[in-house]
């Protein structure tokens, strides 16, 4: 299975009744350029004299799934926007944003807010400093429906089946899946870098330690001190993962709109 694949059968839940946020593609996205890293197509790193680091696509070929391959020709054309941006803002705030950006200025972590917001978008600004987080903000940007294109892969190979009014997935999968996440949680060294990459994106949703983590123990001491530890090692985990730590940079922002507009 795909990482993507993988964080949307822990999404999903077994019974299919997990939370869906705003988000989600984010994830799915960083999932996708993940899975190209570790295939050899991508690379992150810093170039010249680059301040900040980026992805490089260093083989372009297909790898033959629909999902990663729109994410890599868009990568390989350096932009991921369309040709011709048929976007209009959202004219509540951005405008000091957008001139700025206009003007040469770098994107600042304080702008994604008004990303989510709709405020602005890379589109508008080709010559932005292709940063990874950047980089990602343009997949998600252009990629087409990747959330619902990895659930229809999902439907092919039967993870998710339907029978009658009612859909659900197979269990065998939901259970190894989240018992790997649950055994990379426990491990504090020496992850395999897929189920890192797993492991780290996980980590980023807000019930992940809920879903995953917590009823292992039935003893509250005993929960909380395996939430520390699996909290402790999916953020290390995070941090030495560029596309992760770029995904989380976009994520928190999300958080924070919401907070925003819900308080």
């Amino acid at each position: 299975m795909l990482i993507a694949e993988e964080l949307c059968v822990l999404r999903m839940r077994e019974l299919l009744d997990g939370a869906v946020w705003g988000n989600v593609a984010t994830g799915i996205i960083g999932a996708a350029v993940a899975e190209l890293v570790l295939s050899g197509r991508a690379n992150v790193s810093r170039r010249g004299g680059e301040a900040a680091e980026s992805i490089a696509v260093i083989d372009a070929r297909p790898i033959g799934h629909e999902v990663l391959d729109e994410a890599l020709a868009l990568l390989a054309r350096g932009s991921g926007a369309p040709a011709e941006v048929r976007w209009r803002p959202a004219r509540m705030n951005g405008w000091s944003i957008r001139r700025r950006l206009r003007d040469g200025g770098e994107l600042k972590t304080k702008d994604l807010d008004c990303w989510w917001f709709g405020s602005w978008r890379c589109a508008e600004f080709p010559d932005l400093a292709p940063t990874v987080v950047v980089q990602l903000l343009r997949l998600h940007e252009a990629l087409e429906r990747p959330v619902l294109r990895v659930l229809d892969g999902l439907k092919a190979s039967g993870v998710i089946t339907r029978s009658g009014t009612d859909s659900r997935l197979d269990p065998i999968v939901y259970r190894d899946v989240r018992e790997r996440v649950r055994a990379a949680a426990r491990t504090t060294h020496g992850l395999e870098p897929r189920i890192a990459h797993l492991l780290a994106l996980r980590s980023l949703d807000t019930d992940w330690l809920e879903e995953d983590i917590e009823d292992e123990a039935a003893i509250r001491k005993l929960k909380r001190l395996a939430r520390d530890r699996a909290r402790s090692t999916a953020e290390s985990v995070v941090v030495g993962l560029p596309v992760a730590t770029g995904i989380k940079t976009i994520t928190d922002a999300y958080l924070e709109m919401l907070e925003w507009w819900e308080g």
